[in-house]
């Protein structure tokens, strides 16, 4: 440890353990397994079915559905058994239940990058949980060695922001006529890029985003005029033109995720206990209440008035920035904690979606009857991946904001000690990389990026999903 240092040797041993770990118990089984799908019967069964159905609705009895073999607990898919069956628009269809088990959600799609996410993820929280176990017990020795921690941060936020572009385009291009998504995609694009213009123009004034101090603390003093005033001032409208594009981007991916989110929050509504509504609800609205947060009129100016005394005297301004931040991380557990609940509701909708192609097709077969239900069994690792992927994004850049930003647990910032600040005699090159850094990009700098882009994924989160409630409620009329 004295050669490698701390925090590689913590990512060296935390990866051993981990991957030893997760053979025995892996976060995608217990995730997809004992889930209910709907699993389509076979042509025999069709057939019978089809034909009672048509013989009671002559004669004006209730029909009876055909007896299963006793022996099969799992009906057959019609796929590729005997010949194409056609089913009348005017008779229910048949759909069996069943459980997930741990051979099927091996050939799902995508099912090998939604474990290598989840896994990933489970990585870094490991290793951040004894990197600020480390921070608390020896801060001079912490500060004087290279944080790794960042770099997980930043590879998982890598890996998720680039599969929900991949999801993004998958979407696009699996559609039938992709001119709809297409310009919806740009459109939406454009829209957020505007509405991200607002938010920085509102940054100081409506919101406590505090975007403008980083930026300051980064270019230096501005002098007021000349030539340095005007080399700042494009400078930071550079990087504000570069925020703002950024953030219209990540919101253009979370589109269909946000579309998928409202869509399984109405079906909970219909089919959950009153228990998972009400998490439901709460985990709809968390996204819209938490940006209310940093609005300065609501928050900060009365909390914390200009010239005036604080209106909690126990609470001082960081410790109420940190509050706002362990708030997000509650909502990401919420997220968690309802995941399952999302993915049972969206195998509910096959039911939906065989209702939706019946309409749309003049001729309805028990092909296209099990193609509807096969597809959404095999869509659920991207259905996963759609609901994971935002929020672990949203989960990378809060706890990036509080290992750049130097907050503490107390709620106070953190100082560099002084001793890791004289350590220049160090054998180790990396030992003099954090001070580098910390000297170009100061903690108010990331402060200020992070926060805007946490604030923006909220805000992204809440538009998004009430688009697609509107959406969906328009749709079910």
């Amino acid at each position: 440890m004295a050669t490698l240092g701390f925090h590689l040797v913590v990512s060296l041993v935390a990866a051993v353990v981990l991957q030893k770990f997760l053979v025995y118990f892996p976060l995608t089984r217990r995730l997809l397994v004992e889930l209910v799908l709907w699993v389509v019967p076979g042509n025999s069964y069709l057939t019978e079915f089809v034909q009672l159905a048509q013989s009671s609705n002559g004669n004006g009895s209730k029909s009876r559905a055909p007896r299963k073999n006793a022996t099969e607990k799992r009906p057959a898919s019609s796929t590729g058994t005997g010949k194409d069956v056609d089913l009348p628009k005017d008779i229910p269809l048949p759909l069996f239940p069943g459980k997930i088990k741990a051979k099927d959600i091996e050939v799902l799609l995508y099912y090998s990058e939604l474990h290598w996410i989840l896994h990933l993820s489970a990585l870094a929280a490991l290793i951040f949980v004894m990197s600020e176990v480390f921070q608390v017990l020896f801060p001079a020795a912490f500060y004087a060695d290279v944080n790794l921690t960042v770099l997980w941060l930043l590879l998982i936020l890598y890996c998720t922001v680039k599969m929900l572009g991949l999801l993004t385009w998958l979407v696009i291009s699996s559609a039938t006529d992709n001119t709809s998504e297409r310009t919806m995609v740009s459109l939406t694009t454009l829209c957020f890029f505007v509405l991200a213009v607002g938010v920085l123009i509102l940054d100081g004034t409506w919101l406590d985003l505090k975007v403008d101090e980083g930026l300051s603390s980064m270019l230096g003093p501005d002098s007021g005029s000349g030539k340095g005033h005007r080399k700042n001032a494009s400078l930071m409208l550079l990087i504000k033109s570069a925020l703002s594009l950024s953030a219209a981007l990540l919101s253009a991916t979370l589109i269909f995720p946000g579309l998928r989110l409202a869509r399984s929050y109405l079906d909970a509504l219909k089919r959950s206990g009153i228990v998972e509504k009400m998490f439901s609800q709460l985990s709809f609205i968390c996204p819209l209440l938490l940006v209310l947060l940093w609005v300065r009129p609501l928050t900060t100016d009365l909390l914390f008035p200009a010239g005036g005394e604080p209106l909690l005297s126990w609470l001082s301004l960081a410790q109420f920035e940190h509050i706002r931040l362990l708030l997000v991380v509650q909502f990401c557990a919420l997220r968690f904690v309802m995941s399952r609940s999302h993915l049972q509701q969206y195998l509910h909708s096959a039911h939906k979606r065989i209702g939706v192609h019946r309409r749309l097709v003049a001729r309805f077969t028990s092909a296209k009857f099990s193609n509807t239900v096969n597809t959404v069994n095999g869509s659920l690792a991207i259905v996963a991946l759609q609901y994971f992927c935002p929020v672990i994004t949203l989960l990378a850049c809060v706890v990036l904001q509080h290992s750049l930003g130097s907050y503490s647990w107390t709620g106070d910032y953190l100082q560099v000690p002084a001793a890791s600040v004289a350590d220049s005699k160090s054998p180790r090159f990396f030992s003099r990389v954090p001070l580098a850094l910390s000297a170009l990009f100061p903690a108010v700098f990331f402060r200020g990026i992070l926060t805007f882009y946490t604030v923006w994924l909220l805000l992204s989160f809440a538009v998004s999903t009430c688009l697609g409630f509107l959406y969906a409620s328009y749709t079910d009329r």
